[in-house]
């Protein structure tokens, strides 16, 4: 198969996307990408084992882009929140649904019923309750394990 061809101005569309709290996935998608040549950019992009190349440095800097435009996302989310006001709840249905692992709400009646029943909180990670990896943030965590050996390696 022929790698698709990194576009920079789809690129800028849909890190606008993941900005506004889109999936990069989906931004893609809305965008007129199909998911296969979303996901080829994202593995050539982390140089992950079976893409169609090493890392390649326009698409090492895309991949940093979406996970800074993510950031920045939840940063500007969480500043409306910090702020209050009536303006605020939609941007805290937002992070709790978004980022779940860190933003949603635990009830204190799901808590004891948790306890009563010798399961961990539910704000304790378990394989049960941590919420799926997605392929970027998966991505992410191989590059920076990568990066660590071949750190220890050279030193």
């Amino acid at each position: 198969m022929i790698p698709t061809r990194f576009n920079p101005d789809t690129a800028a569309l849909i890190i606008q996307a993941v900005m506004l709290g889109m999936d990069p996935d989906r931004a893609a998608l809305a965008y007129g990408m199909r998911p296969h040549e979303h996901e080829e950019w994202i593995a050539r992009g982390s140089g992950e084992e079976g893409s169609t190349a090493l890392a390649e440095p326009v698409l090492v800097d895309y991949v940093h882009a979406l996970d800074v435009a993510s950031a920045r996302g939840e940063m500007l989310a969480l500043r409306h929140v910090l702020d209050g006001g009536t303006k605020s709840d939609p941007h805290k249905w937002f992070l709790e649904r978004r980022y779940p692992d860190k933003w949603a709400k635990v009830p204190a009646s799901v808590r004891a019923a948790e306890h009563h029943a010798g399961q961990a909180p539910a704000d304790e990670e378990t394989p049960e309750n941590v919420a799926p990896e997605s392929r970027l943030d998966r991505a992410r965590r191989e590059r920076e394990e990568r990066d660590r050996r071949a750190a220890g390696e050279s030193a």
